[in-house]
């Protein structure tokens, strides 16, 4: 039999027949910890060049493998040779794009250790997500920021990700201080939080950024005398069904209709009429 084991493969056979045929030896010689240095060291040269978010399936098999061979050195064999790669892609990673690391997350998931998982899930993704928050631009970022943000509250829950998404409340209401109704983008930013905040937050929220202004557009407003275009509205109609009912009636009743009224009395006036 062939002692010296030069690659994966070679490895994988030797010890899966050692530890089936040998189980003495394997015991009594305690085998595991001579063979988990091997394995080891083969691993880190297989992963040294892994990309883990480019190559995700590539290294499954090899490494979960030694799961059932190695089961009580598994976890320290991924720490050495498994994470390290792992840590890399997560530093390099814009967190702004998440699709690689979600599928990421749901191939290997099932086959980590819980400790070594709750390491990759708490110490590096949350804080890589965390600081790119805080260095997140509502006004010249591009990409909507509940696009990256929403799909890792069920995997990092939301006790972990509470304080993110409170700073990102703050940040979007900063960022409405110079908002017209009358631009719909703000609309399309903040809609998708209605179900992330609680009901209580939304309220707050828009009562604090958003009723002031479709308060201030509805005042503002200059209404033809011929007509109330549906283009007219749609500021308001956006947002009627997220603000609380006795906000939007105060609205109503304090800006809208008194214009009305006074095209109303304009026309009852009006010597064509």
């Amino acid at each position: 039999m062939k002692t010296k084991i030069d690659t994966l493969d070679e490895a994988k056979e030797l010890i899966a027949l050692m530890k089936l045929d040998h189980q003495n030896i394997w015991i009594e010689f305690d085998l595991p910890s001579f063979y988990s240095q091997i394995v080891t060291n083969l691993l880190l040269v297989r992963l040294s060049n892994w990309d883990p978010l480019e190559e995700t399936e590539d290294a499954l098999e090899i490494v979960k493998f030694w799961g059932s061979i190695l089961e009580e050195h598994y976890s320290e064999i991924l720490w050495k040779a498994w994470l390290p790669p792992v840590r890399v892609a997560i530093l390099k990673w814009d967190a702004r794009f998440p699709v690689q690391m979600l599928h990421f997350i749901s191939v290997w998931k099932n086959e980590i250790p819980e400790a070594i998982w709750s390491n990759v899930i708490l110490q590096l993704i949350l804080p890589k997500i965390s600081n790119t928050v805080s260095n997140w631009n509502p006004y010249t970022d591009p990409v909507r920021v509940d696009t990256w943000i929403t799909p890792w509250i069920p995997i990092l829950g939301r006790s972990n990700m509470s304080l993110m998404i409170t700073q990102i409340r703050q940040m979007l209401k900063s960022s409405l201080a110079e908002w017209e109704a009358g631009d719909n983008s703000a609309f399309i930013m903040i809609e998708p939080w209605k179900d992330v905040w609680s009901g209580a937050e939304w309220d707050q929220f828009v009562m604090q950024a958003v009723v002031p202004k479709l308060a201030l557009y509805l005042k503002n407003l200059s209404i033809p005398t011929d007509s109330v275009s549906k283009k007219t509205l749609e500021p308001i109609q956006n947002w009627v069904n997220h603000v609380p009912i006795g906000a939007t009636n105060k609205m109503l009743i304090d800006f809208f209709f008194p214009n009305m009224l006074a095209i109303v009395r304009g026309w009852v006036r009006s010597p064509t009429v």
